[in-house]
């Protein structure tokens, strides 16, 4: 199943139907359904292992690093720009672009993948003094 998440991140994903993702994936339908058992659980499970494996990459900039706002720029481009990264963001920026368009099945996954987004730059920039995000401010609004 890892060849098949492998593939996931290269084709149009998530699927708008099972056949047609199966045919792309090299697979058929009753294999996605015997293995993750609905078309949510399947995406669950191939979004949880891309996050994993793009975790591991945005890792290798630390929470310790402490960047200027316009190094993060620069280092958050170069990420971007890494050729293992490219089939991950692309996914993502299809999740986040359905999840606009309405699709409420991806609406949540956008949502948690933006916030996340939203902490790793955070953690590892120094803002100038008064910077407020509206983001930890929307989650924590008794707080800010």
């Amino acid at each position: 199943m890892a060849r098949h998440m492998e593939r996931a991140t290269r084709c149009q994903w998530p699927p708008q139907a099972s056949r047609p993702a199966a045919a792309r994936l090299g697979t058929s339908d009753r294999m996605l359904l015997y293995y993750f058992g609905t078309k949510a659980g399947l995406i669950a499970d191939t979004l949880t292992n891309v996050s994993a494996r793009l975790a591991s990459k945005l890792a290798t900039l630390p929470a310790s690093a402490q960047l200027s706002p316009f190094q993060m720029i620069g280092a958050a481009c170069d990420l971007l720009a890494d050729p293992e990264v490219r089939p991950f963001m692309m996914l993502w920026t299809e999740i986040v672009a359905r999840a606009a368009r309405g699709d409420d099945a991806l609406r949540e996954v956008a949502s948690q993948t933006v916030t996340a987004w939203i902490e790793w730059i955070e953690v590892r920039t120094v803002f100038p003094r008064g910077y407020r995000s509206e983001t930890r401010c929307d989650r924590h609004a008794h707080s800010c």
